[in-house]
């Protein structure tokens, strides 16, 4: 898959995830949420590289720290596996 799609399909799950209840939500778990329902919905397969912190700062309206939070949430889940560099 392009990651530009990639990255434009997280930016509108994040969007979409602005519903009232989702809103009570920290930004960076509204953002974990929304990977995680990439990762699921199978756009993103396992071993397959995800969009990478700076494209999603360039395209979401957060913070590269609220990002690498988002990231981290993934990490402690099990979910994703961060290697430096790629």
């Amino acid at each position: 898959m392009d990651a530009s799609v990639s990255v434009a399909s997280i930016a509108r799950r994040f969007s979409d995830s602005s519903a009232p209840r989702a809103e009570r939500l920290p930004k960076y778990l509204r953002l974990s949420h929304a990977m995680l329902d990439a990762i699921v919905s199978g756009e993103f397969r396992p071993g397959s590289q995800m969009p990478g912190e700076r494209e999603l700062t360039a395209i979401l309206p957060l913070s590269l720290g609220t990002i690498q939070k988002a990231m981290n949430d993934l990490v402690d889940q099990g979910v994703v596996i961060r290697r430096p560099g790629m």
